[in-house]
This record gives structure tokens, C-alpha cells and sequence, in this order.
């Protein structure tokens, strides 16, 4: 019993670390999109490792949503198809060779969709952006598992270096592109907040927030550029925001 709950506390442990580690390669790959949206590198701003960490708060309910709905789709198909393998799914089909390539058709329609993004956004821009971004991680782990399937190289590959090279990349290409894609969002927006400078300034201006630091204020002045406020600098902030509650049906008919 021992034995049993000391491996399941360094699996625990293990996996901790594990989303630790991808979380922080997640966060950098997001502001280093978001940032060179806007044009701005790393060496512009003042950030720590706890500004990035911090950046996981803006993609981390999206991805959480996403894992959630991949999780329970994966555990519905795996409930119908009684957890039976490919081979026994096939086994019990009065036509196997229509029935597989059946099953096989899903990769012709990823092939079409990872081979149309990329051309869609050549001719559209960043309309397309999150096709891109589905697009190219999807192709990177496609190919990466053709590349995975030779023995020779499954062989000398440790199992830790196939892990890495099939998920630091796509992990890097798709919150690169979501960093981009909120770039955009925020420095098209308009501006929604007002911020209150201290006495030495002595004014108040709306603003568009793009990010929050631990020693400052990054936003985007009513006027156009982009600058960098010190917390020392600012008296209060102000934000348009709208309650988000939920009365129920019943109340649909009391509101009109």
C-alpha cells in the first residue's frame, strides 16, 4: 500500500513539474508573439519570470475549455466503441477494408485543412490566424510522427527526446500565434479604460490596457503610441466592464 501511494505521489509530482515547465514555455512563446505584434522585444520592458508565469492566467480557461471537451469527447468515443482496439473494431466488421478506410478518411480532410491554412492566410493575412495557428501545430505533430514511426530512430531516440521534439514546437507555434492573435484584438480595440496619473502628472486619459506588470503599466494612449507607466506614476484605474450574472429563463420575460 505504501509502495503504491509513494508512486502515485511522484507521478503527482512529476506531473507538476511537467505542466510547470510547458506552462512557462507556453507563457514566453505568447508574449514573445504578443510583443512583436505590437513591436516591441523583451529587452523594451522591464518583465520578470513572474510577469510571464502571470501571462498563463490569459490563455490557461481556453486551453483548460479545450482539454475538457477533447477529454470527454475522447472518453464518449472510447464508452461507444467499448474500448476495443483498431484491429478489433476491424475484426468484427463484415467489411473491414471499407470500414478502415472509413475510419482513415478524417486524416484526407486534416491533410486539406493543414495544407489550406497556410495558403488562405497567405491570401487573406491575419483574418486567418487561428486556422493558421490549428494548421501548423497539427502539421508539426503530423510529421514529427512520420519521422517517429522509423525504428531505427525510435531506437536511438530516448523516449524523453521523441516527447520533446514532438511537443516543445507545437507548444511554441500555437501560443506564439495565440499572442499574436491577442495583439491584434487589444491594439485594434478602443480604448476602454481610464487611467488617473498622480499629481506630478496631473491628468486623466482613456486608454487601451495591454498588459500589467509588476512594475508597471503597459497601454496604448488614446492618441496611438504605445508606452511603458511605472505603478509610482499612476493614481487610479478605471475599467468599462459589464456584470456577467445569470437570473435564469424565468426572469427573460420580466426583462422585456
Amino acid at each position: 500500500m505504501n509502495i503504491e501511494k509513494t508512486s502515485i505521489f511522484d507521478y503527482l509530482a512529476q506531473l507538476v513539474a511537467l505542466t510547470a515547465s510547458a506552462s512557462l514555455i507556453a507563457s514566453l512563446a505568447y508574449d514573445w508573439g504578443f510583443f512583436y505584434t505590437i513591436g516591441i522585444s523583451f529587452h523594451d520592458l522591464p518583465t520578470s519570470l513572474s510577469d510571464h508565469a502571470r501571462t498563463a492566467l490569459d490563455w490557461a480557461p481556453t486551453v483548460a475549455a479545450g482539454a475538457f471537451f477533447y477529454l470527454f469527447f475522447e472518453l464518449l468515443t472510447r464508452r461507444i466503441e467499448q474500448g476495443k482496439t483498431e484491429a478489433e473494431i476491424l475484426a468484427t466488421s463484415s467489411n473491414p477494408n471499407r470500414l478502415r478506410k472509413f475510419r482513415e478518411s478524417p486524416w484526407l480532410l486534416a491533410w486539406i485543412f493543414i495544407i489550406g491554412c497556410p495558403i488562405s492566410y497567405a491570401l487573406l493575412g491575419d483574418a486567418e490566424l487561428d486556422g493558421l495557428k490549428v494548421a501548423l501545430m497539427a502539421g508539426w505533430i503530423t510529421f514529427c510522427l512520420w519521422v517517429l514511426k522509423t525504428q531505427r530512430i525510435k531506437e536511438r531516440w530516448p523516449k524523453a527526446m521523441q516527447v520533446i521534439v514532438l511537443f516543445v514546437p507545437a507548444i511554441c507555434i500555437w501560443f506564439w500565434i495565440a499572442g499574436r492573435v491577442d495583439a491584434i484584438k487589444l491594439y485594434e480595440a478602443p480604448p476602454s479604460t481610464v487611467v488617473t496619473y498622480t499629481a506630478s502628472l496631473g491628468q486623466s486619459e482613456r486608454v487601451t490596457i495591454l498588459r500589467y506588470f509588476d512594475k508597471g503599466v503597459l497601454l496604448r494612449e488614446q492618441n496611438g503610441p504605445i508606452c511603458f507607466r511605472e505603478w509610482s506614476s499612476i493614481a487610479r484605474i478605471e475599467m468599462d466592464t459589464t456584470f456577467k450574472g445569470f437570473k435564469g429563463v424565468a426572469h427573460l420575460p420580466l426583462q422585456q
